[in-house]
């Protein structure tokens, strides 16, 4: 796209950000939404990629739509109106949680890990919605996160997060990203870890049948939780309804004792994979990396993988690659 297309592009966007911040929180959801099917019938028109993904996925593992490949499209329209969803929520997080749009379930398991905790999540629902519970922790905290590809929405999505976690410190994916995380946990800090990244071109967690490595922001969170002596209290987020959703605190997980590090590693790092695989299956439809999935192509091992590859707490949509 040439330097002019971008900027109209980016000067579209801006105006379109506004008029979903201006309106009534509903109707600013509901355009969010017009506008995530109206990019999904284009590409369906196209044939993109993405959208022959989302089917194949959607027909592995969900039961036979008996309209055939016209329910599969409208499958993948309700996925896409979904999106859109969530990014003109994403500027008005804290109003959804004020209007009581946001329940929240768990607190217990929280309070009953003592110490910096390791929150993993997963980019399910409206996935921000995590920030709730890091608005709880006692202290400051750190996450690990992949910039949008659009400026203006990366920039809203930061300036939502400081809004209602201030102390919530944002470190870019990058070579030194890992180092400054130890860093901060090392100092006592809570750390907020996404486990289903995106990078690399593959989607990094949970299994769905494949042989993970022992790579990605799942193993590395085992391997913090087992040197520092953290637990990690699973936090998943799913829909209700129209800008309505539950934030779910699950038991924590601790390392297995009286076990080799490398081992307490690996079996913390499968339970993790299992949590999050066992939240995905029946959300399928909520989860923004299923269109990315491609579960019959091999990871590549960890020596091949770039070093500092991330999580996002704040994702693109799905698009043409």
């Amino acid at each position: 796209m040439s330097p002019a297309r971008l900027r109209s592009a980016a000067l579209v966007e801006h105006a379109t950000a506004l008029v979903l911040q201006l309106l009534p929180l509903s109707w600013a959801v509901r355009l969010g939404g017009w506008l995530g099917e109206r990019h999904a019938r284009g590409a369906i028109a196209a044939d993109r990629a993405w959208v022959r993904r989302l089917r194949r996925n959607l027909g592995r593992w969900r039961p036979a739509d008996p309209a055939g490949p016209a329910g599969l499209d409208r499958q993948v329209l309700t996925f896409s109106r979904q999106v859109g969803q969530v990014y003109a929520e994403i500027p008005r997080l804290a109003e959804l949680c004020a209007a009581g749009r946001v329940e929240l379930v768990g607190r217990e398991h929280l309070a009953a890990a003592t110490g910096p905790v390791i929150l993993a999540g997963c980019h399910c629902a409206n996935w921000e919605l995590i920030g709730r519970v890091v608005a709880l922790l006692d202290g400051p905290s750190c996450a690990l996160y992949l910039p949008l590809a659009s400026p203006v929405r990366d920039r809203l999505a930061r300036r939502s997060r400081a809004r209602w976690t201030p102390l919530l410190a944002l470190i870019p994916a990058s070579a030194q990203a890992m180092r400054r995380i130890v860093r901060e946990v090392s100092r006592g800090h809570h750390l907020v870890l996404f486990v289903d990244e995106e990078k690399d071109g593959h989607v990094w967690a949970p299994a769905f049948g494949r042989r993970l490595p022992d790579s990605g922001n799942r193993w590395f969170a085992a391997r913090l939780a087992v040197q520092h002596g953290m637990a990690i209290v699973p936090v998943f987020v799913e829909r209700l309804g129209l800008a309505r959703y539950r934030v779910v605190i699950e038991p924590a997980l601790r390392p297995a004792a009286g076990l080799p590090q490398a081992e307490r590693v690996r079996r913390l790092a499968g339970d993790l994979d299992g949590r999050v695989e066992a939240w995905l299956l029946p959300r399928l439809d909520q989860w923004l990396w299923l269109p990315y999935l491609e579960p019959d192509r091999p990871l590549p091992t960890p020596g091949r993988r770039a070093a500092g590859g991330g999580a996002s707490t704040t994702s693109h949509e799905p698009s043409g690659r």
